[in-house]
Order: C-alpha cells, then sequence, then structure tokens
C-alpha cells in the first residue's frame, strides 16, 4: 500500500476533490509522474486559473515541491501538502526554507531511504501573493518583483537568462542590469524581454498591459503561438501597451505607474469584465459578470482595501446590479428595466 493509498488520495484521479491546497497537491504530483500530456496541462491551467486561490495554492504547492527536489517520493509530497487545514497552514506561514525543513522531517523516513538527488543545474521558483495582500519578492540576482494581491508567478534562471511566467495577476519588476543574462516575462502569448529596468506587467483577462517607469523594454506580440507577430516594439518611460484581440500603444494614465503599491485602485475607462477582473484579487468571494454587461466601462479612483465601495459604485453609476449566489459568489448582472423604459445601451 503506497503513502496516496493509506492517506486516501489516489494521485491518477484528476477529480478536483478537496479544499485547494489539497486540488494542487493532486495536480503537482500528477505533473511530475510519467504519462503527463498537452492535454493534462491545459486542464490543470484551466483549474489554476478559475480562481486565485486556485492559483495561489498551485504556486505555493509547487514552491514547495521544487524545494524538496527529487529526494523524496511524490506519494510522500502529497500526504503531507495534503494534511490537515491546521497544519498545512502551519506550514505554509513558514518560510520557505522552514517549511521545507518541517516537510523533510514528517517524511524523513522515505528521505533516507533514496539516495540524496543532485541539486538542480537552474534556480526555479514559484511565488503567490494571498488575497488582499501584495508581496515583495527579491530574486536571487538581486532584482525585486511588487506581486499584486491574489497573482502568482514562476521564475527560473539558467546561463542564457532569467525567466518569468506571470500566470495571474500583475507585477511590477525593477530589473538588476545584466547584459550577458536577459530578463524576459512570458504572459501567455505575449513576451517582455528586458537588460535593466523598472516595468510592470499586468495579465487581464482579456488583454495584457506593459508600462515602462525606467529604462527600455522589447515587447513582442503573438495573435497566436504560431508565431506570427503583430507588434515587435521598444517602448520607453512613460509608454505602455495594451496587447489583446487589438494592439494599443499608448501613453501611462495621469494615475501614475503601478498606483495600487500605493494603496489605489485606479480604473481609466476600463471595462466591467477587467474591473471584476482585479477586484477577485482582492474580495473573498469570486465576482462574476454577465456577458451582456461585461463591455460597460468606468472610471475612479478607490482605496485597494475597501473593494466593497468599487462594487457600489459599479451599482450606482451604471445599469447593473449584483446577486448573491448559492455558491458563495457575487454576480453582476444588468438592472431590471422599469415598465415604459428603454434597454440600456452599452458604452463604446
Amino acid at each position: 500500500m503506497t503513502p496516496a493509498d493509506r492517506y486516501g488520495m489516489r494521485m491518477d484521479d484528476p477529480r478536483p476533490v478537496g479544499d485547494p491546497a489539497t486540488q494542487a497537491a493532486r495536480w503537482m504530483v500528477r505533473r511530475h509522474r510519467a504519462g503527463w500530456t498537452a492535454v493534462d496541462e491545459a486542464a490543470f491551467a484551466a483549474w489554476r486559473d478559475a480562481h486565485p486561490a486556485h492559483a495561489a495554492a498551485a504556486a505555493e504547492a509547487a514552491a514547495l515541491y521544487a524545494l524538496m527536489g527529487d529526494a523524496l517520493d511524490p506519494s510522500e509530497v502529497a500526504r503531507v501538502l495534503s494534511a490537515g487545514p491546521r497544519a498545512r497552514r502551519r506550514a505554509w506561514r513558514l518560510p520557505a526554507s522552514l517549511a521545507t525543513a518541517a516537510l523533510l522531517a514528517v517524511c524523513i523516513g522515505a528521505w533516507l531511504l533514496r539516495p540524496a538527488a543532485a541539486p538542480p543545474a537552474d534556480d526555479a521558483a514559484a511565488y503567490a501573493a494571498q488575497l488582499g495582500a501584495a508581496r515583495r519578492i527579491v530574486l536571487p540576482d538581486g532584482s525585486r518583483i511588487d506581486l499584486d494581491a491574489g497573482s502568482s508567478l514562476r521564475w527560473s534562471s539558467d546561463g542564457a537568462g532569467r525567466h518569468i511566467d506571470l500566470e495571474r495577476g500583475r507585477a511590477v519588476f525593477s530589473v538588476t542590469h545584466d547584459a550577458s543574462r536577459p530578463f524576459t516575462v512570458a504572459v501567455g502569448v505575449s513576451r517582455v524581454r528586458v537588460l535593466g529596468t523598472v516595468f510592470s506587467v499586468d495579465r487581464g483577462g482579456r488583454s495584457v498591459t506593459v508600462a515602462v517607469d525606467e529604462g527600455r523594454v522589447q515587447v513582442r506580440h503573438y495573435t497566436s503561438a504560431s508565431g506570427t507577430s503583430p507588434l515587435d516594439a521598444v517602448l520607453i518611460p512613460g509608454q505602455q501597451a495594451v496587447l489583446g484581440e487589438q494592439v494599443a500603444m499608448g501613453r501611462v494614465p495621469p494615475t501614475g505607474f503601478a498606483s495600487w503599491r500605493e494603496g489605489r485602485l485606479d480604473f481609466q475607462d476600463q471595462t466591467l469584465a477587467d474591473i471584476a477582473d482585479i477586484l477577485e484579487r482582492y474580495h473573498p468571494r469570486r465576482i462574476a459578470c454577465d456577458p451582456g454587461i461585461r463591455d460597460l466601462r468606468l472610471s475612479g479612483t478607490f482605496h485597494r482595501g475597501d473593494p466593497e465601495a468599487v462594487l457600489t459604485a459599479i451599482v450606482d453609476l451604471l445599469p447593473v446590479r449584483w446577486e448573491d449566489r448559492a455558491d458563495g459568489s457575487v454576480a453582476l448582472v444588468p438592472r431590471p428595466i422599469p415598465a415604459g423604459g428603454t434597454s440600456p445601451a452599452k458604452s463604446d
């Protein structure tokens, strides 16, 4: 009987059973087993992107798994990652090195029976910011990342360069100059390449926004994974590019560069769909947006710690109301049309 069997976990079972941490454990172990396919990867990505809590749990599980390396049996890792909520919360609050030590202590029997694995040639780690709280990260090369709430990314480094995969949310990067090792951020089918600068990347629901505060960055945006590139440009301080089905070049908004770091949520003629996506990083409940109102637009400045104020403004200023759903989520839906009234027009 394997450790997974003893603890009631079939790691080949793809069903999302249990809380997000337990589900992340299942995904992480399956990803490290033979037979993982592109279809499996797509299913994992869909689960991870379905909610910020999934993204945070996946990043934490990946970080702990990577730190333990190959010295532990995957099922032992799953057992620890899927421990009771109280035990898991204690481990999750520890710094990464201490959390790893705790996991090694729990799994010491399996560790002693296996030969020590050689350290990986490349640096790699996963990072996540919890809902409602931004996080600052210092990378091994000295570069700094301000990661917004509900956001997650992966970092790796090798002889050819330094690599970031922004999986969800947004971040500001202050990159240490190293001409021999370019710093690249991947966001879906978009790429941002720098040598040393300060810039931000925001992965929204339907577009990616890149803004530059210092230095210069090269932006390359693909319409598909096939390699067609409709945009290959260099941005200088004060410029930004919005990359989606359409590509728009412009200036950083007057409200300033990455104002969320100063505790503000600034919306400049943004769609309701994008606003809902941002609010989910700070609100404890999932926020759904009816397709009929996704393109309504709103401008305004709000306190980052008060997402309810944004929802109130949406209801007050737009033909929208919110509903509490049975699954605990909030749904933004069209406001009923009064008798004899007309249907509210969408904003352009």
